[in-house]
């Protein structure tokens, strides 16, 4: 329980810091978090101005979070604009990756 309270806590301290604006955001949970009880009650007692859902409402299970977050990262590189900080919109932005064509 003493890892989980750390972690709840590692993240309510970065997301105060990085994101000013918390109370009108939404937090959405995967992984094997979101299966922890302990570790969202620790959150919601944290953090009780930010909603937490899982990723499940959106129609994407637990088990393929990864190969989402690989199908974002290659439309955006392809696509996107690149990454611009919450905190610096007026930071140059963040490439997603990178294309390697082979030879």
């Amino acid at each position: 329980a003493t890892v989980t309270r750390l972690t709840a806590e590692t993240v309510a301290e970065v997301l105060r810091r990085e994101f000013p604006r918390l109370a009108e955001a939404e937090l959405l949970v995967s992984g094997g978090g979101a299966n922890n009880p302990t570790l969202l009650n620790a959150l919601t007692g944290l953090l009780p101005e930010l909603h937490l859902r899982p990723l499940s409402v959106l129609g994407v299970p637990n088990e393929v979070k990864e190969a989402v977050l690989w199908a974002v990262l290659a439309h955006e590189s392809l696509f996107g604009e690149g990454f611009r900080p919450l905190h610096n919109p007026s930071a140059p932005p963040l490439a997603l990756g990178k294309l390697s064509w082979p030879d």
